[in-house]
């Protein structure tokens, strides 16, 4: 159905009367519009005009528009520093206040995926602290998200971003209900649902006083006075002193009010009781606060695809189609993220690349790039030269969730470790000198090539096998193992049970297999398999790591910079064998700190440190195994 410009301005106009919400520039209201028009479709109404006189007199279908004037963004274990911010608050608590009783508000819960997070955290702080009592209160505007969030079903697409430890409270469906799951009723039990509109004041809100309130990715949606006022009547719901308010990373506060203490990552905490006239917090200004991107790229169908993808996540985007234009929009502009196509007309990508370095080394860049062999060695050159990450062409089309993650880990700003600072105080319970590994094995994603590059080069000999699980695209793997087993010094391995595990080689995952470590006649063997996807990887880290670990291999395990938590669980089982020795990169040198963070939270690490103090501890064990 095509609507009028009239029309759609009626939908813009009916949403901000609805919802609040500004419906100002571009962003969201082909969605708006799209969503009336499904409504209009599946009710079998002739015209928008028809149809909006007819949800006055029907509730049901009243509920469905306001549903289809609502953006509902989502997702299991969203912006992880917001979660450590949370427990660490929650332990706070109960180890220096005695408190056992929280109560937590999420305003904006959309369809339950947030809200059951925070349940899973609640239970892992409860195994320690069985007295621990946890109710979650949950609204939205939304009342058809409401029912789903308080149906708990949900599809076994998201389960892969639920970490592992948590799956335990997850009751896989069967049967019509196979491709679904729901959580468990003693964690449901703890959550109340109710419809809530944000900027309406007479909307009730139960009388209590929260400890905790998450109001993540709501007021981007406001105007600039509507969000302060927001924030002012979600501040006098804390009304305790110490109580935590976390808004959204693209949500914080410019100048921190008086009765506020800034935690970092878009948190705060009540500093006093008296808020009865607060100084409004001056919130960062929708469009200055937006995320910025430049595009280089001369394919304009490729520009096309990523201003699309960037328009979901509220970016201020703008482009150029060779080098030079991109040099004189730097020269009057800062961005958040660049990304940056490496064949051009004119200056090509990795030597703009390199120039570009040499003024700028903090924004991230991202390489589109094709899918050819031709094109990997010029991706690794510039992931070498100072390039993040890389996404192929053809990905663009795919999961929009991946990428915007990845963007999302890229431009979030890091609370950095002094490089200065000791390496957190972890032991090392394998003594080094009495400990001889009979092979390496190191897990590494997003910007795992060029920290590679930098930890591997020409190792000690003999040097144990090295197997690397690099998650990659398919198509670039044998030519990222050529160039590690090249900058290594060591010779690449064949994998199968033909072909033992020999030292002074190199083994990598080279497709979309999972590599495992079997024993045969006191021999070691790495073989591939094509089970499921694991953490949503295949290869995986952890099954690696796991098949090492259930053969007590003795291994000197490594885990690199990248998203997500593949491999913790897997240098958690080497670290429980008590013949490994683990080792994770730190937050200062990773890219993303994800897997290591995970690794090290959960006590799957021995020693932490940057590339060259993982490189000085790996020349000392070969060098040991080498005196023999």
């Amino acid at each position: 159905m095509k609507l009028t410009k009239q029309e759609e301005e009626e939908i813009y106009k009916l949403a901000e009367t609805l919802t609040g919400s500004t419906q100002r520039g571009n962003f969201r209201k082909e969605i708006l519009v799209n969503n009336v028009c499904k409504r209009i479709y599946e009710t079998k109404k002739e015209n928008l005009n028809i149809y909006l006189e007819w949800t006055k007199n029907d509730p049901y279908e009243y509920k469905k528009l306001i549903s289809a004037l609502t953006i509902h963004t989502t997702s299991w274990f969203r912006e992880m520093p917001h979660w450590n911010k949370f427990k660490d608050f929650i332990h706070r608590k109960i180890e220096k206040e005695k408190k056992m009783n929280i109560a937590i508000w999420t305003p904006a819960c959309s369809t339950g995926e947030e809200v059951y997070t925070i349940c899973f955290l609640c239970e892992e702080i409860k195994l320690k602290n069985p007295e621990f009592i946890y109710k979650i209160y949950a609204s939205d505007i939304d009342p058809i998200s409401i029912l789903q969030a308080q149906k708990s079903i949900f599809s076994n697409e998201g389960i892969q971003y639920i970490p592992v430890q948590y799956h335990r409270y997850l009751q896989m469906g069967s049967g019509p209900a196979s491709g679904l799951f729901s959580i468990e009723k003693r964690l449901r039990d703890n959550c109340h649902f109710f419809q809530h509109n944000l900027f309406n004041t007479s909307s009730a809100v139960p009388e209590i006083n929260f400890d905790v309130i998450i109001c993540r990715n709501v007021l981007i949606y406001f105007e600039y006075e509507k969000a302060l006022s927001i924030v002012k009547s979600l501040t006098s719901k804390l009304v305790k002193k110490n109580n935590l308010l976390i808004l959204g990373h693209s949500e914080a506060l410019i100048k921190t009010p008086d009765y506020l203490n800034a935690l970092g990552s878009a948190t705060y905490e009540l500093k006093t009781k008296d808020i009865s006239n607060p100084i409004l917090p001056t919130l960062i200004d929708v469009k200055s606060k937006k995320k910025s991107v430049l595009i280089i790229d001369d394919s304009q169908t490729i520009r096309m695809l990523l201003k699309k993808l960037f328009l979901k996540q509220n970016y201020i985007i703008k482009e150029a189609i060779n080098a030079n234009e991109a040099t004189n929009l730097l020269k009057k502009n800062k961005f958040d993220l660049i990304t940056l196509d490496l064949n051009m007309p004119g200056e090509n990508g990795v030597h703009w690349l390199k120039k570009f370095r040499k003024n700028d080394q903090n924004t991230p860049i991202v390489i589109i790039s094709e899918s050819s062999l031709q094109e990997a060695e010029n991706i690794f050159g510039a992931l070498e030269n100072g390039a993040q990450e890389y996404i192929v062409k053809s990905q663009l089309n795919q999961d929009s969730k991946k990428m915007l993650d990845l963007f999302d880990n890229l431009t979030l700003e890091k609370e950095k470790i002094s490089s200065n600072k000791k390496l957190d105080d972890l032991s090392e319970n394998v003594p080094i000198k009495s400990f001889k590994p009979e092979v390496i094995i190191l897990g590494a994603s997003t910007g795992g090539p060029e920290a590679i590059s930098k930890l591997l080069p020409q190792l000690p000999k003999p040097c144990p096998p090295v197997i690397i699980i690099q998650h990659i695209f398919s198509e670039f793997s044998f030519a990222l193992a050529k160039r590690v087993a090249a900058q290594s010094g060591l010779s690449l391995g064949q994998i199968g049970v033909g072909s033992p595990l020999i030292d002074n080689h190199l083994y990598m995952a080279t497709g979309d297999k999972h590599l495992i470590v079997l024993k045969k006649q006191n021999k070691f063997y790495l073989i591939e398999n094509s089970d499921a996807k694991v953490n949503g990887h295949r290869p995986s880290i952890d099954v690696l790591m796991k098949s090492a670990a259930n053969l007590s291999m003795r291994t000197l395990a490594i885990i690199l910079t990248g998203m997500g938590k593949d491999g913790a669980e897997g240098m958690l089982a080497l670290n429980k064998t008590g013949c490994s020795f683990t080792m994770g990169q730190d937050e200062n040198s990773s890219v993303v700190y994800g897997m290591p963070k995970v690794a090290k939270e959960i006590g799957a690490l021995q020693f932490v440190g940057n590339l060259k103090e993982l490189r000085l501890k790996i020349d000392e064990i070969l060098n040991l195994r080498i005196a023999g």
